[in-house]
């Protein structure tokens, strides 16, 4: 195959398709099988290949693309990953394990900050970005060198937040990200006292947060720490969170 010539035409759709040239009557179908197309082709470069890390770069660009094509006008559908029939996730984890084949604290860091903007796109929290970026960090032993990036964003976003009160969204989606690095990388205690000291919502929200998130991590002892952390801080769990908890301690 010409990678050469496929990754010229890829970075080509991708760009003519962030100006709106492929929102048209005429592009409705045709776009779906030159995604699935250069999907195939850009997961098929081997790590052996001279192209393999541009490869891996194009085909993150791709997937960036379909998750802004749920809210831009890019093609003309509300769930481009449903109409070529690919896993978000699946396709999100395999390109994850790419980059760690060859990983670099520069796009570690990137990686990072990219589980923030996909929340931002989606206009809410997304658990599974950070989890599958979490879980190959700890595999390729980098879970600490990821929680430090974390901070020290979260240091020079915070000195911006309270100069100009701008970034507090990202604020909270990376703080809940902090979250999930830190008590996933087994850290549960100095995590959740991380958490409480350098957040600024209220004390219940915040709370209630990081016990959802316990919850859809599906972690028994994660969500008994925090809610227990929780009511000694003198918090108010609420009625579905009590719940879950009150099963745990039956079911134990």
């Amino acid at each position: 195959m010409d990678y050469d010539k496929l990754l010229t035409e890829v970075k080509k759709f991708i760009m003519d398709s962030k100006r709106g040239q492929n929102y048209t009557s005429a592009m409705k179908l045709k776009w779906r099988t030159m995604v699935i197309k250069y999907i195939k082709d850009l997961r098929s470069i081997d790590f052996t290949d001279d192209y393999y890390n541009y490869g891996t770069d194009i085909l993150y660009m791709l997937f960036n693309l379909l998750e802004e094509a749920r809210v831009n006008k890019i093609f003309m559908t509300n769930n481009p990953f449903k109409d070529i029939n690919i896993d978000e996730v699946e396709l999100y984890e395999h390109i994850i394990k790419r980059y760690f084949i060859k990983m670099s604290d520069t796009m570690l860091e990137k990686l990072l900050l990219n589980t923030i903007e996909l929340c931002t796109l989606n206009s809410r929290y997304l658990i599974w970005p950070i989890y599958i970026l979490v879980r190959e960090s700890i595999k390729n032993k980098v879970v600490t060198s990821l929680l430090n990036m974390a901070k020290d964003n979260y240091k020079k976003y915070y000195k911006e937040y309270r100069k100009n009160n701008t970034n507090q969204l990202f604020l909270e989606y990376l703080m809940l990200n902090i979250f999930v690095i830190g008590v996933l990388g087994d850290n549960i205690k100095k995590t959740v006292d991380y958490y409480y000291s350098y957040f600024f919502l209220d004390r219940n929200e915040e709370f209630e947060m990081i016990c959802d998130i316990a919850v859809a991590l599906e972690n028994n002892q994660i969500l008994m720490y925090v809610y227990e952390d929780g009511l000694s801080r003198r918090l108010k769990p609420s009625d579905e969170i009590k719940k879950e908890y009150d099963n745990i301690k039956v079911k134990s």
